[in-house]
């Protein structure tokens, strides 16, 4: 009986730990940021590990095993015209361009895999009769119910966190935005780079 417990237990830190997760926003105009910068008149303040401070942990270890990293923004124009990023604007790594990823591609990389929750639909294998003292007390299908229903919740929790993320991305997508004098914009990029570059914002056209 007691292994019979242990096993128990360890199936449902499994299932716990297997499972998918909710999206929770980055929210860019909610956060502190710890880096600062000024060039011609931009101001940029940014910050990396965004994704794994707001506990989305299975994209934020995608992130890190990936060449991915995802960054908040917060860019002010203190310039006397109208600044338009990736025109007027661009962004740099000491003398090095930086060219943010589309949010498609973004997602891609740190997704939850939807179809990986579907190895739970093999729970739906085992017998269905269960028997008491040599006694079958009921065929009723528990299993095949019971592993469909968290094989399935986990795909559409896994598939909305993704298409959470997604629009998030493109809502903050800051690449061709333009930023009136004295204003203030948020904004997400996603860069290919496996380290914590350093990122400064350098007009182009003056």
């Amino acid at each position: 009986m007691s292994k019979i417990k242990h096993l128990s237990v360890v199936i449902i830190l499994f299932m716990v730990s297997s499972c998918a997760m909710y999206y929770r926003p980055i929210a860019p105009e909610r956060l502190n940021y710890n880096i600062r910068d000024k060039y011609d008149d931009i101001e940029i303040s940014y910050r990396y590990d965004v994704l794994k401070e707001r506990g989305n942990k299975k994209m934020a270890k995608k992130e890190f095993n990936g060449d991915v990293k995802i960054i908040a923004l917060k860019i002010t124009n203190n310039s006397d015209s109208v600044i338009k990023i990736g025109e007027d604007a661009e962004f740099y790594s000491g003398i090095t361009p930086i060219y943010p990823l589309d949010p498609n591609v973004i997602k891609n990389n740190v997704k939850q895999s939807v179809f990986g929750y579907s190895f739970y639909f093999l729970g739906v294998l085992g017998g269905t009769t269960l028997s008491v003292n040599g006694n079958v007390v009921s065929q009723f299908p528990f299993n095949k119910i019971i592993f469909s229903a968290i094989a399935i919740g986990n795909m559409l929790v896994a598939n909305k966190a993704n298409n959470d993320l997604l629009k998030e991305l493109v809502k903050y997508d800051i690449m061709y935005k333009e930023i009136k004098p004295g204003e203030t914009v948020y904004g997400i990029i996603g860069i290919k780079d496996r380290s914590f570059i350093p990122i400064t914002l350098k007009m182009i056209n003056k």
